[in-house]
């Protein structure tokens, strides 16, 4: 009658039973098996149902009521399906956990669940995953046929060898979250990904920094990677994650960093929110190599990236992507080279704070590159050196050119070197200095071409066509405070070979220049002053001279200024000469001052010296235009106490032995003529000798044999006088006068200055006088006292012919002696 010792056992065996959790909602329907129960107890025995397709198997036992209840349950599948209906029957952790990773599909389950005391107890869920699809919420790209297992338990999931193999790709994770039973989530997941096509699914999952970076270089092509993500359980601290990739057949193509289509990528970057860290990237841009390193920082909000890269490509043709890649202010100095061919560049491109402008170091090796600058029109090629760019200069190092083919006269031996740096302010030239060396370039119109305009006339007027070298120690380009360019140059400078043309007249010459001072500064009218100061070493100078071909060898101390389309404002040139020969005489140690007068537009020499075999020679010279603008001198020159002998030994009439004339001579020459016009040449030429003794290499020799003296060799004269006139090519001589103890000569006559023609008449009488042998004079004299011949010399100057007549007065008288030598 006691209720309570009351026993009760038995089982029930279901068929077709159906049960329903008030709290899960998930129906099992088709129950069968074996359930076995006591007053405070029900054992499970392998009871099977489904709910759908699903088959279900339930084993356990629960003991005892509340508060000491009890209980161990299994329930398992092997085809669970991944549906609503099972997200509808989970916990909210469960679906929080659930919401994580979206699954569907099917997997095997065992759901384990136990109570031991009011205080203790669990859940646990082993899942083998068959064939499921997932999205893990954190990096939503989508997971299919995933196999592995997860194994939940009252605070965690484990993921143990999740892996996901379709479409030729595998991603394989492990890990373990934490704090689903609380409200501080946790989880440390790792994933290794095999052949991820670069594509917009990858993009779509990505993080929205990561996202915009991707948008930047337009991937595509397969990825490998090893990426670990996690999240603290400490409040507040937000998911991160680690991602080691590398590329395999990717390309790029972005429009900022760099901005240039990249193909057959591999690569190796660690990503994490944020930083990209490029370990290794290598590619092909068109055929040349491309290598990338550095951190890319992706930017927060609305801010842009800021990045530490370092960009490489080896043998790259320039075009007009490379020139994007530069910042606008380098690229435009850069695009002004015109420059074409290939080149290997290495770019280091920093922006550490978001609000700065991009920090660049360029370095760009030339490989045979051509360059054209339309502002200087003079083709080079071949190029080879370095050019380093950064926003506050562009530096030429060991840059190395010839000229191009476009030139029209080159040597083998033509090349250009120039190492020096352009400095930038603002993203504008502030100033330049360089070192430029030239070797065998030639004065041409190309080279004039390339000049500004303004001074093209000063280089068609001045420079002449040669070959040229220079050694520029400095040039150097500075801003005025009117922001003109001023211009200074240091240095020397070589000309071989030069002919210039001065008002028709040829000059050769060469020349070292040692360039002082060579400044070009801006005049207000919008003209160039340019200002030299140098010491020129003239060698093998040949000046035309009055006809004549004059050789000087010299240094000349220049100080000019010179306005552009104005010419010179002034100029001072001291000549130190060496040695000046024209007409076969040589005078040395040749010193002058010439200056410019701008005003009168003529130059004046007021102090010109020179030793002339072992005399002086003293004159002035002034050089102005005409009214045709043709230039002409006017040259006053004296000499004195001058060597005969050593004077005449200069001439074609050269012998071993003594045979020159000896004796003193001075005398002046004045004359005035156009430039290169010697019919316009007029001017007067007197000269003394004193001391004279005819040697018989001397034209005087032939006139004495003819005489018949005896030693002509050594005849000795008192004094020769001559007094001439110049006048274009003829040497009008008004007299000639030669007198000395035998004999004495005196006429007049005329000279061709261009062949060395003379037509000379004379008149000789010779003084009565007793000698051992007397000569044809001798006897005349003897009979008559004072006797008189005419003899006129005729033909080359150097061996004239010598033609003798008596005057009417004594002419039968001579006849009475015999015919003379030579009859007219």
């Amino acid at each position: 009658n006691n209720l309570s010792e009351t026993t009760l056992t038995g089982s029930v065996n279901c068929k077709n039973a159906a049960i329903s959790y008030y709290k899960s909602l998930y129906p099992v329907e088709s129950i069968k098996g074996k359930i076995e129960f006591t007053r405070n107890s029900v054992t499970l025995n392998n009871l099977l149902g489904s709910h759908g397709d699903v088959k279900l198997a339930f084993d356990g036992w629960t003991r005892g009521f509340a508060p000491d209840w009890k209980y161990d349950i299994r329930i398992s599948s092997d085809n669970m399906k991944l549906d609503d209906d099972l997200y509808n029957a989970l916990s909210p952790a469960q679906k929080k956990t659930w919401l994580l990773f979206s699954p569907s599909g099917g997997a095997g389950i065992d759901y384990h669940f136990t109570r031991t005391s009011p205080e203790t107890k669990a859940r646990y869920l082993s899942v083998d995953l068959h064939g499921v699809d997932a999205l893990y919420r954190t990096f939503p790209y989508p997971l299919k046929n995933l196999t592995g297992k997860l194994f939940f338990d009252p605070d965690s999931v484990i993921i143990s060898n999740v892996v996901s193999d379709a479409d030729g790709r595998r991603i394989a994770l492990d890990g373990k979250v934490t704090g689903r039973a609380t409200d501080r989530l946790g989880y440390n997941v790792s994933i290794n990904a095999k052949n991820i096509p670069l594509d917009p699914t990858l993009q779509a999952a990505l993080p929205e920094k990561q996202k915009d970076l991707y948008d930047q270089f337009s991937p595509t092509g397969l990825a490998d990677g090893d990426i670990r993500v996690s999240k603290s359980a400490q409040p507040g601290v937000a998911p991160t994650f680690t991602a080691e990739l590398s590329l395999k057949q990717a390309s790029l193509t972005s429009e900022s960093l760099p901005p240039l289509p990249v193909t057959d990528i591999t690569a190796g970057a660690v990503f994490t929110p944020d930083l990209i860290d490029i370990k290794d990237f290598s590619g092909r841009y068109g055929d040349a190599a491309v290598s990338l390193k550095g951190q890319i920082w992706p930017g927060q909000d609305d801010q842009p990236s800021r990045y530490a890269l370092s960009l490489e490509l080896k043998d790259t043709l320039l075009n007009d992507d490379l020139f994007d890649l530069l910042p606008e202010s380098a690229a435009k100095i850069v695009e002004d080279f015109q420059p074409r061919g290939k080149i290997d560049l290495n770019a280091e491109l920093t922006r550490l704070d978001p609000n700065d402008p991009t920090d660049y170091k360029i370095v760009v090796a030339c490989l045979g590159n051509s360059v054209n600058l339309p502002q200087f029109s003079y083709p080079l090629e071949n190029v080879t050196g370095t050019l380093t760019i950064t926003p506050q200069a562009v530096e030429f190092r060991d840059v190395n050119a010839v000229p191009g083919d476009a030139v029209w006269i080159k040597s083998n031996a033509a090349f250009i070197k120039l190492d020096g740096r352009v400095s930038l302010a603002n993203n504008a030239f502030r100033s330049a200095e360089f070192k430029l060396k030239a070797n065998d370039i030639y004065f041409d119109r190309r080279l004039g071409d390339a000049l500004p305009a303004a001074m093209r006339p000063l280089y068609n007027k001045l420079v002449p066509p040669a070959q040229f070298d220079l050694d520029l120690d400095q040039v150097r380009i500075t801003l005025a405070d009117n922001a003109k360019k001023h211009i200074d140059i240091k240095g020397r400078a070589t000309l071989e070979n030069c002919s210039l043309q001065i008002s028709g007249a040829k000059t050769e010459f060469a020349a070292e220049l040692d360039l002082d001072e060579l400044t070009i500064t801006a005049a207000d009218d919008g003209q160039r002053y340019i200002d030299i100061k140098t010491l020129a070493r003239l060698e093998k100078c040949v000046l035309p001279i009055s006809g004549a071909k004059a050789e000087l060898d010299a240094n000349l101390n220049i100080n000019a200024r010179y306005k552009t389309n104005h010419g010179f404002q002034n100029c001072r040139l001291l000549l130190d000469g060496r040695t000046f020969k024209i007409l076969g005489k040589t005078f040395t140690n040749l010193t002058t001052d010439i200056d410019y007068n701008a005003e009168l537009d003529n130059w004046t020499c007021r102090s010109l010296t020179a030793d002339c075999y072992d005399g002086i020679l003293i004159g002035k010279l002034e050089i102005k235009k005409t009214a045709d603008a043709r230039l002409a001198y006017a040259l006053q020159t004296a000499f004195q106490n001058v060597d005969l002998k050593k004077f005449l030994s200069d001439t074609k009439m050269k012998s071993d032995q003594d045979d020159h004339t000896t004796g003193k001579m001075e005398g002046s020459l004045n004359i005035s003529a156009r430039l290169g016009d010697s019919s316009s040449r007029l001017g007067a030429c007197k000269l003394s000798v004193i001391d004279m003794q005819v040697g018989r290499l001397s034209p005087l020799a032939k006139l004495l044999q003819v005489m018949r003296f005896a030693e002509p060799t050594k005849f000795a004269f008192d004094q020769m006088f001559l007094d001439s006139y110049i006048k274009g090519n003829n040497l009008l001589i008004r007299k000639l006068d030669l007198s000395g103890r035998s004999a004495a000569f005196y006429g007049s006559g005329l000279m061709d200055l261009r062949t060395r023609k003379i037509d000379l008449g004379l008149i000789a009488r010779g003084p009565r006088r007793a000698t051992a042998g007397p000569s044809f004079i001798g006897s005349l004299a003897e009979g008559l006292g004072q006797a008189v011949l005419k003899i006129d010399v005729i033909g080359d100057f150097y061996d004239p012919q010598v033609i003798t007549k008596p005057l009417p007065l004594i002419k039968s008288t001579l006849e009475i002696l015999g015919k003379p030598i030579e009859q007219k």
